[in-house]
C-alpha cells in the first residue's frame, strides 16, 4: 500500500470484481479517495486491473443483450397479434405496450444503471477504471448484436425457409393430425418477418444502450473541465 495526502491507499492488485456492482464499488472508493485530495497514479491501475474491469463489462453488456434479443421476437409478435399475450391473441393496446416494455425494460434499466458510473468520471486512476468498464461494455455489446443480427437472419433466410418447414412438418405427419401441421405451417411462415424485424430493432437498441452510459461520461467530462477539473 501507499501513503498520499494523510490518506492509506490499498494495492489495487487485490480488485478483482466478480460482477458490476463490484466494479461499480471499486470506482465509488478510488473516487472518494481521489475527491478528497489524494493523488492516484494512473499505472497503478494495472494491466490485470483493467483486464478484470473489461471481462466485468464484457459480460454484463453481452449477457443482458442475449435476454432481451431473445425476448424481442416474441414482444414483436405480440405488438403485430401474432403471439397471444394472457391467453389471447391480439390483446389490447395496453398489453401490446407492456409485452414491448417486458422486452426493453431489462436493456434500459441495466444501460441507465451502468452509466451511474458516469458521476465518478474524475481523476486519473477512477478514469482509468470508467474507461476499461465501458470499454468491456461497448464490445461486448456489439458482439451481441452481431451474433443477434446474423442468427435472426439465418432464422429467416436459410432455416425458415418453405421448403426446410414442409420437410420438417412432413416427418410428424404419422403423429400429428394434417390440419395441426397445417396451422403449423402457416403460422411459422407468418411469424417468420418478425425476425428481421427484431434484427433491426436488436441494432437499436444496441445502439441507444451503449450512448446512454457514454453521453453520461461525456457531459461529466465537459462538467468537469469548464470548472477546472481533472
Amino acid at each position: 500500500m501507499s501513503r498520499s495526502g494523510g490518506v492509506v491507499i490499498t494495492s489495487s492488485g487485490d480488485m478483482k470484481p466478480k460482477g458490476l456492482i463490484d466494479a461499480i464499488s471499486e470506482i465509488e472508493q478510488f473516487y472518494t479517495t481521489e475527491q478528497s485530495g489524494s493523488e492516484i497514479p494512473e499505472r497503478f491501475f494495472t494491466t490485470k486491473n483493467r483486464i478484470e474491469f473489461f471481462e466485468v463489462g464484457f459480460k454484463g453488456a453481452f449477457i443482458s443483450g442475449l435476454i432481451t434479443a431473445l425476448l424481442l421476437p416474441w414482444a414483436i409478435g405480440v405488438f403485430e397479434k401474432k403471439v397471444p399475450v394472457f391467453g389471447v391473441v391480439g390483446g389490447s393496446f395496453f398489453d401490446q405496450i407492456f409485452a414491448l416494455l417486458l422486452a426493453f425494460s431489462f436493456t434500459i434499466g441495466y444501460a441507465v444503471f451502468i452509466a451511474s458510473v458516469g458521476r465518478y468520471y474524475e481523476g486519473p486512476f477512477t478514469k482509468s477504471m470508467v474507461r476499461c468498464l465501458l470499454s468491456g461494455v461497448v464490445i461486448g455489446a456489439l458482439f451481441k448484436m452481431v451474433i443477434a443480427f446474423l442468427f435472426f437472419h439465418f432464422l429467416y433466410f436459410v432455416i425458415l425457409t418453405e421448403e426446410r418447414l414442409s420437410t420438417a412438418l412432413l416427418h410428424l405427419k404419422d403423429r400429428v393430425a394434417f390440419e395441426t401441421l397445417d396451422q403449423i405451417y402457416r403460422w411459422t411462415l407468418g411469424f417468420k418477418p418478425v425476425f428481421l424485424t427484431s434484427a433491426w430493432l436488436v441494432v437499436l437498441t444496441t445502439l441507444i444502450f451503449i450512448a446512454i452510459p457514454m453521453i453520461t461520461v461525456g457531459l461529466k467530462s465537459i462538467h468537469s473541465r469548464n470548472r477546472g477539473g481533472f
